[in-house]
């Protein structure tokens, strides 16, 4: 099952987990593991070297919206039936992409939406949660698609659902952007629940509130 799908990772500057990442996934299983190289001004190709996998590289930084674009064309080029994004800052677990590429298989699932729960173990920061809960309320009301996690990386595409999908967004707001095309399109999704790994690093590397809160301006000026 692990072998008929594409994992598709936008990077930028991740040399410092990147190769934890794709290892990670090849012991898991996983063979067709695509990383889009978003401008990386670090050794992140460097690294990736050493790891039999797919590349592609930006010659500047675009976006995380244009990586997955990227990303996405390529896997309609080569015709991969199911396509999962995750990221990489080694938040995602193996395990739970495994749990998302089994949902994605089921006949009548054609999109898997990642839902980002805490554990004893991994809490999501104070702030984080509260700029999350907000982000879930505005792109449910502007999206039409009610999700308990908008803005997880980690979700899962049949190539039909793809297909239909008119993305044109570069930054983050393409997380939106792919609900409004699930709801136009009418495509059948489910949830799974995931556990993310929050670390000093993924913290440093993640859309900072600022950030985040800039985002949600641009999505009301542009849709309102």
């Amino acid at each position: 099952m692990n072998q008929d799908t594409l994992i598709i990772i936008p990077a930028f500057n991740e040399e410092k987990t990147i190769g934890d990442v794709v290892k990670d996934l090849q012991n898991g299983g996983f063979r067709s593991i695509l990383v889009v190289d978003d401008g990386s001004t670090d050794r992140t190709n460097n690294v990736l070297k050493n790891y039999k996998i797919q590349y592609v590289r930006h010659l500047v930084n675009l976006g995380y919206g244009a990586a997955l674009r990227t990303g996405f064309q390529y896997a309609l080029d080569h015709n991969y039936k199911h396509v999962i994004t995750c990221d990489a800052d080694s938040q995602h677990l193996t395990s739970d992409i495994i749990k998302v590429n089994q949902r994605l298989h089921q006949e009548k699932c054609e999109v898997v939406l990642g839902i980002r729960v805490d554990t004893n173990k991994h809490k999501t920061p104070f702030l984080r949660k509260k700029f999350v809960t907000v982000a879930n309320i505005l792109n449910t009301f502007l999206s039409g698609v009610t999700t308990r996690d908008s803005q997880c990386g980690l979700r899962g595409y049949k190539k039909e659902a793809l297909s239909k999908m008119k993305l044109l967004s570069r930054d983050m707001e393409i997380s939106l952007e792919i609900l409004k095309e699930m709801k136009k399109n009418k495509l059948k999704y489910q949830e799974v629940i995931i556990v993310p790994v929050y670390t000093k690093y993924s913290m440093s590397k993640g859309q900072g509130l600022i950030k985040g809160f800039e985002t949600i301006y641009k999505l009301l000026i542009k849709e309102l």
